[in-house]
């Protein structure tokens, strides 16, 4: 038990440590809809059904935000970790498919981990103190219900105290009872103790997903936890003596129900209700079955299917933008080299003749360059679908520098005067430098 407390205060520090990394993320900028539109086709519209904080199997923290695409057809949902603006890899991809399923239960009312456990209502807290004449002519009532229940040796000795009556005062219809309360109690408590706090940690697992702080391999932790509370619970609803505590505790909890209710109307209060408490078996019960159902909705049934799609789409759309890149890129390269740079151009018009001017081309081809760089750093965040859209203005510019190169295109020719005058000059300034130095 102690181990328990530990694990389960160990899942606290952790969860507390989780919540104030999460804090300091959130007062950076985290905006879904940065990613809305990256990785659908034409004809799809996007919209965000959900976002929660995720940690990675290396423990990286991040945030998950679920794009679904639709088209008048059909639909895809591509999970995106818009913090670190990455995609996550398979194992990580068909987790989000299981914990979305799972938040989309809990949405749906389907789970519902904020439910506390009701109040019960136990024999052996009842019987703690002492055994009154009131109590055990309550427990006389339940002889033959907890009949059922009790081991053949205690069956005889019901039906020896049946034959022999009740105020033979050597053995009475409470004895059964009697056990339970003075042998069984202790175990009995400790074991109910043992399976509600289990039941409590899957509980907690699942209040994790609900608020949107979880990690790899979450599903499976609560799969584990939920199969060991429903295998201690199990053990407390097939005891014997667990189902005579419960025979027993329903009875005296309809009585205690019954007598409270008859109190409460003498004292005047004529809207008094009569409400039976639920019993410790009753609440292990609920909670078995609850388990149960809920179970079926840790896994995502679709998962593989899903990730296949989410992979194939990603995959898709990281090609096709970097096709788009390298073919812009190689226009660029092949434009670029057919247009000098300014100072060439510069240097050349001195030697050659009739000069030229490509400054617009080159303006041109610098604005290509600026977004092809542009183009590059929104693939390496995969913004897909704005570096795919940059295609058509690099197109432009490339196609106006295209133009303004061929435009204003001319084949130059060596001006030998120009060159026969710069010598001329070079050799008179070097002739007077050498005069002032004689």
């Amino acid at each position: 038990m102690v181990k328990k407390i530990v694990k389960g205060k160990r899942f606290l520090f952790g969860l507390l440590f989780l919540i104030l990394i999460i804090n300091f993320v959130q007062a950076q900028s985290i905006n879904p809809n940065e990613y809305l539109n990256e990785f659908s086709e034409k004809s799809e519209n996007c919209s965000v059904i959900d976002g929660y904080f995720y940690s990675d199997y290396n423990n990286n923290l991040g945030f998950t935000s679920i794009y679904r695409c639709c088209n008048e057809k059909i639909c895809i949902d591509l999970p995106f970790d818009i913090y670190n603006k990455r995609i996550y890899d398979k194992w990580d991809m068909g987790e989000q498919f299981n914990i979305n399923y799972m938040r989309s239960a809990i949405k749906e009312g389907k789970v519902k981990p904020s439910e506390h456990f009701p109040e019960s209502f136990d024999l052996c807290s009842y019987f703690s103190d002492k055994l009154d004449d009131q109590e055990v002519a309550l427990a006389v009532k339940t002889a033959d219900e907890i009949k059922q229940y009790a081991p053949q040796n205690y069956r005889k000795i019901y039906e020896i105290a049946k034959g022999a009556g009740v105020a033979t005062g050597v053995i009475t219809e409470f004895d059964i009872g009697v056990f339970v309360v003075a042998v069984g109690c202790n175990h009995l408590s400790k074991q109910e103790e043992e399976a509600f706090f289990k039941a409590g940690e899957c509980y907690q697992y699942l209040q994790s997903i609900e608020s949107g702080t979880t990690n790899y391999k979450i599903n499976s932790q609560v799969s584990q936890c939920m199969s060991e509370a429903e295998t201690q619970l199990n053990g407390v609803l097939d005891s014997w003596a667990q189902q005579v505590k419960g025979a027993l505790n329903t009875v005296v909890a309809t009585g205690k129900a019954l007598w409270d209710w008859g109190k409460n109307v003498a004292q005047g209060d004529l809207n008094a209700k009569f409400e039976i408490s639920p019993t410790s078996y009753d609440v292990a019960k609920g909670i078995r079955d609850k388990i149960q159902i809920e179970k079926t909705y840790l896994f995502n049934p679709n998962e593989y299917s899903l990730t296949s799609n989410a992979e194939k789409r990603f995959s898709e759309k990281q090609n096709e933008s970097n096709l788009i890149l390298n073919e812009a890129y190689n226009d660029y390269l092949d434009l670029n080299g057919k247009v000098m740079d300014g100072f060439y151009e510069f240097f050349l018009n001195l030697f050659a003749k009739p000069n030229v001017d490509y400054s617009k081309a080159r303006e041109e081809v610098g604005l290509a360059k600026q977004e092809i760089d542009e183009m590059k750093n929104l693939i390496k965040e995969n913004k897909f679908n704005s570096a795919s859209a940059l295609n058509e203005s690099i197109s432009r510019h490339l196609l106006n520098g295209e133009e303004e190169f061929s435009k204003n295109y001319v084949k130059q020719s060596t001006d030998w005067l120009t060159i026969f005058l710069i010598i001329l000059i070079v050799l008179g300034i070097g002739y007077s430098l050498f005069r002032k130095i004689i």
